[in-house]
């Protein structure tokens, strides 16, 4: 398979197995995910709504994995006297929501080494998925030992289904998704390819036991649309 970059939608290209949110994605990215990824802003609604509940007003926040910090400043209009902390580990991105001000601090770090402080939520928004599978748990555990007892984190992810039948239908449904928003076919698999062996997505029980493991023992189910899942945890 050649290994050219090929258009993925949006004026991205990427090529198989080189999927990289690096580079003048950030352009690119808000317009992107939305057209990608079904219920996008309501999802970033329905977080920050649920922060107010887990955080005092003046508490501390963070997004893992915050790109643009789109939804750092959803957070941020929920909770205006909140700590809000966006971490992302592609400069241009940082930058870029640094750009749009909104009194947040961005750090540009790999969230598998950055050295959280205690905080009261934490959201960590289709990023777990990009991170080695032997590096997931870890990251979990160190969430959950920052976070202050009755804190929470979000977890959202795309994930695969254990049922042959049902996992056939959701990549079928979230196919149609992506023509409906005006991604032609030859994106669409352009795109599969690039994210193959990049993006890693776990049955959505899995993502739960790693839950489970790093020390949540409430976690619920918040949001599920066709091939993916968001899970409130609860310290």
């Amino acid at each position: 398979m050649s290994r050219k970059s090929q258009p993925v939608g949006d004026g991205i290209e990427a090529a198989p197995e080189g999927w990289s949110f690096g580079g003048e994605v950030w352009r690119h990215f808000d317009g992107h995910i939305r057209r990608s990824i079904p219920f996008y802003d309501q999802l970033h609604q329905l977080i920050a709504t649920l922060a107010t509940g887990f955080s005092p007003p003046q508490g501390r926040l963070y997004e893992l994995g915050s790109s643009t910090g789109t939804l750092c400043r959803a957070l941020r209009r929920a909770l205006p006297e909140a700590e809000i902390i966006g971490v992302d580990c592609e400069q241009s991105m940082v930058d870029a929501a640094r750009r749009e001000g909104g009194n947040i601090d961005y750090v540009c770090a790999d969230v598998c080494d950055y050295p959280l402080q205690p905080c009261h939520f934490v959201s960590l928004c289709y990023c777990l998925q990009f991170i080695p599978l032997a590096q997931r748990s870890a990251v979990l555990q160190a969430i959950y030992q920052q976070l202050e007892p009755g804190g929470a984190l979000v977890l959202a992810e795309k994930v695969k289904r254990r049922d042959a039948n049902y996992e056939d239908l959701c990549r079928s449904l979230l196919h149609h998704f992506k023509l409906a928003q005006g991604h032609t076919p030859e994106e669409i698999a352009a795109k599969d390819r690039s994210l193959a062996g990049v993006l890693t997505p776990l049955y959505e029980d899995e993502n739960q036991e790693l839950l489970q493991e790093a020390g949540f023992q409430q976690t619920h189910l918040i949001f599920r649309n066709t091939a993916f899942d968001a899970w409130l945890a609860i310290k």
